[in-house]
């Protein structure tokens, strides 16, 4: 939002109250109270020829379920074609499959009772994100455990992956922004720190994993003709080194801004030289990291170095959603993080 207000595009933004991008200076901001509030905004606000980026998995199914009509009349991105698929992880999984695009074995809860090649751990995961969940993933390491899962609020949107070892920096993810098939911006980052599964900062690396997962996301978005940001998530099996597809996720990822300066350039054609990236660019969350000090010291001293992520915010590296001009948005974002 930031990007195209400064390259003095016209920008609206909608959101929920708990979303902490309406609450920065640019746009025109719309908070709704529900989801069903967004149609109005949409039929009486906009006309048609808007680009329209959705930033939201909660959005993004809802408008799918509920309004799929509204991908013909507006300029949505993603596409409907690519959402259908990409939002859908069991459905990611059977087209990466069909690309041979190696990918954990996924199930849902009911075709684990006939499947003899899967064995603990596992993780559970939600297909799709229609709401507020009580988890992101579960590591499920016991039969007592998965049967438990059939207590949990949505449990028929739960599905079971395969667990592949790997420490944070086997976590392997391409970020880019794509036209009708064709790449205008990307990047591939490893997370080097991460508190509670979430990564607190991430890294462009150029070795050879980086290349296998460049192949994979360009096999996949090149066969969707997909346009819109998108993140594709994989892991590198520590045992085998063998790159698996995790999920894609059709949208703006948290990390995305690393991809200011290239975006800026190619894409909305501005100068951005005043943002200074090092030559390795790299993305640090602000609001993770802090939480992580308070609460993950005493857990997990070795994950953190204080004296590493002192360097980092001294240094060139893009800082999420912090800006010293916009402000408001990193405050919320730092009071919903610490409320978690």
């Amino acid at each position: 939002m930031r990007a195209y207000s400064i390259a003095n595009y016209n920008v609206t933004a909608i959101g929920c109250k708990e979303d902490v991008g309406i609450y920065s200076k640019y746009g025109d901001i719309y908070v709704i109270d529900s989801l069903d509030s967004i149609i109005n905004i949409i039929l009486n606000k906009l006309y048609g020829n808007e680009l329209i980026h959705i930033t939201s998995d909660v959005i993004l199914n809802y408008l799918i379920d509920h309004y799929p009509e509204l991908f013909e009349k507006y300029n949505f991105f993603p596409k409907l074609k690519d959402a259908i698929v990409f939002r859908d992880k069991l459905n990611t999984a059977k087209f990466a499959q069909i690309l041979n695009v190696p990918c954990p074995e996924t199930f849902r809860f009911d075709d684990l009772a006939y499947c003899s090649k899967f064995k603990f751990p596992l993780i559970g995961k939600w297909n799709k994100t229609v709401g507020k969940t009580i988890f992101k993933t579960v590591i499920i390491d016991s039969y007592e455990v998965l049967e438990k899962t059939k207590d949990l609020p949505g449990f028929s949107n739960l599905i079971f992956q395969q667990y592949i070892f790997g420490e944070c920096e086997s976590d392997i993810s391409y970020g880019g922004y794509w036209i009708n098939g064709v790449e205008q911006v990307g990047i591939v980052v490893q997370q080097s720190r991460q508190y509670a599964g979430l990564a607190s900062k991430v890294e462009e690396i150029s070795n050879e994993p980086a290349n296998v997962v460049r192949r994979y996301a360009n096999k996949l978005l090149k066969a969707m003709d997909y346009s819109g940001f998108v993140e594709v998530e994989c892991r590198v099996d520590d045992k085998t080194g063998v790159v698996y597809l995790i999920e894609v996720n059709p949208r703006a990822c948290g990390w995305i801004k690393v991809l200011m300066k290239n975006f800026s350039h190619k894409v909305l054609c501005t100068n951005t030289d005043s943002i200074k990236v090092n030559e390795r660019r790299k993305w640090i969350n602000i609001v993770r990291d802090v939480r992580a000090l308070l609460y993950g010291l005493k857990r997990s001293p070795h994950q953190f170095n204080v004296s590493d992520i002192f360097i980092d915010y001294t240094g060139h590296g893009v800082k999420d959603i912090f800006e010293i001009t916009d402000i408001k948005p990193f405050f919320m974002q730092l009071k919903k993080i610490m409320n978690r």
